[in-house]
């Protein structure tokens, strides 16, 4: 087994913790790290081609940036772009390269919630036969918008405001919305 980290990174917070975590780890075991964007396009009609040159693009983007991020750490990384399913392609990649672990990003989704939309963790570590570790993205206070009522009346008087997101205390429920008409 060689000192191989595969690393899935796709440029998003929880990729970045990811990469951070690789790095540590790296940096204890002496090992190496291999960067690997891996995206598979749906196969339903359309421009194709045009879907697989941005997503290309993308993938040598987002590639750079951890590269740049390993380098700024002291740390050389070898990278791959894959066409496939993400779980997929770590765990063939972890193969290909006999890698010690796999180190991934997460949103922390429920159990449900991930089998229900999908999630690059569950199943490697279901299906890979290399060690996984799944690092949550850092707990940031992300700024939202609120709707408030500033005095009495009809719709008129409600405001949009940007604000810090408030503490999550025993019984709250923080509801995000996407859109609403």
């Amino acid at each position: 087994m060689s000192d191989t980290l595969v690393v899935g990174f796709d440029g998003t917070d929880g990729a970045r913790a990811a990469l951070d975590e690789a790095l540590a780890l790296a940096k204890d075991l002496g090992g190496q790290i291999h960067l690997v964007f891996a995206f598979e396009a749906p196969r339903l009609g359309g421009e194709l081609r045009d879907l697989d040159e941005a997503i290309a693009e993308r993938a040598r983007e987002v590639l750079e940036q951890g590269t740049h991020h390993a380098a700024a750490a002291g740390a050389q990384v070898t990278t791959e772009h894959r066409k496939s399913d993400p779980a997929e392609a770590l765990i063939a990649t972890a193969g290909e390269r006999d890698a010690r672990y796999i180190v991934v990003g997460s949103y922390g989704e429920r159990p449900l919630k991930s089998a229900l939309v999908g999630s690059t963790p569950t199943p490697l570590l279901h299906l890979s036969s290399a060690r996984c570790s799944s690092c949550a993205r850092p707990n940031r206070l992300v700024d939202m918008r609120a709707v408030v009522l500033t005095k009495h009346g009809d719709y008129s008087v409600l405001q949009v405001q940007d604000r810090p997101s408030p503490p999550m205390k025993p019984g709250h429920v923080r509801i995000k919305v996407h859109a609403a008409v």
